[in-house]
């Protein structure tokens, strides 16, 4: 795994057979990605030391996100043209494409403005651990977590249309099968109350005691029923 990350920062710097030309994009982006490689390799040679010293994981996974948000960052809000690949999967068949500027930049964008909420948050949570006064660290957490909804935002909303747009289905199909549009289940005697039955409102259920006692005949047979 190590040896895999220093591919692109040896293209970064142009050591050997490596060269920028390579890197789809600045020769920093090299660093960063081979970067990502070196840290999860280190994480994995510390072994336990990272549990007897949770600082240490905390700072390679700190590491890692960094690299990840820069990475992610400049895909989305870089200068030039962006272009990616994309694969989709249903039932067993897949459709490999390429996706425009746009596509790329909004999907890189969801998760690099993920990444940024989470950083700033826990820098935030840092802040106030460390004892700083004042109101910083906690306009800072709420910065983070600003950053963590405006990026789940869009995958909220799709599920909402998702799931309205599978009832409005179920209700169309529910429609043209029975010739009628689906309501809400009735009362548990599986009539709708009418005005004048018991149970229906203060003013109604004393009505309905004045009409029991002037028809009492009446008012048996209903309770028999």
């Amino acid at each position: 795994m190590r040896g895999g990350g220093h591919f692109p920062i040896l293209s970064a710097f142009d050591v050997g057979p490596f060269h920028p030309d390579s890197i789809n994009g600045p020769p920093w982006l090299g660093v960063v990605a081979g970067g990502i490689f070196v840290v999860g390799a280190l994480f994995l040679w510390t072994g336990d030391a990272t549990i007897r010293r949770p600082w240490l994981g905390g700072l390679f996974a700190i590491a890692m996100l960094l690299a990840f948000a820069a990475i992610g960052n400049w895909i989305a809000f870089g200068a030039g043209t962006r272009e990616c690949g994309s694969e989709m999967s249903v039932g067993g068949f897949a459709d490999a494409r390429t996706a425009g500027d746009l596509e790329c930049r909004v999907a890189f964008g969801i998760g690099a403005l993920m990444i940024d909420g989470i950083l700033v948050w826990m820098l935030g949570t840092g802040l106030r651990a460390m004892g700083m006064p004042g109101r910083l660290p906690g306009w800072i957490e709420k910065l983070g977590q600003g950053l963590l909804a405006v990026a789940l935002a869009p995958i909220v909303l799709l599920l909402a249309v998702a799931i309205t747009g599978k009832r409005v289905v179920d209700a169309c199909i529910t429609f043209v099968r029975t010739g009628a549009w689906p309501r809400r289940a009735r009362p548990a005697n599986g009539t709708a109350e009418q005005p004048g039955t018991p149970g229906e409102t203060d003013e109604g259920s004393a009505e309905d005691r004045r009409w029991e006692v002037t028809n009492p005949v009446a008012s048996r047979q209903r309770r028999d029923q």
